[in-house]
């Protein structure tokens, strides 16, 4: 189907991406090396337990919301 071949592609291009996580903080962070010295501090959590917060750096951020659908 449609989403396996798109959850394929995310996979094989060095994606990341985390299904039913809470994004708590995006926030641009200045570097020295990057795509215009620009880097991404992300915190997610489980969205109930704020002691499950985990921030990871990454060189970009694609926000996607909502459900796919596919005629």
């Amino acid at each position: 189907d449609k989403l396996t071949q798109i959850v394929n592609f995310c996979k094989r291009s060095y994606f990341f991406f985390q299904f039913e996580t809470t994004v708590d903080a995006v926030v641009p962070v200045r570097v020295e090396n990057g795509w215009n010295r620009l880097a991404w501090d992300i915190t997610t959590s489980d969205g109930i337990d704020p002691s499950t917060a985990v921030e990871s750096r990454f060189d970009a951020v694609m926000v996607c919301n909502g459900f796919v659908q596919f005629m």
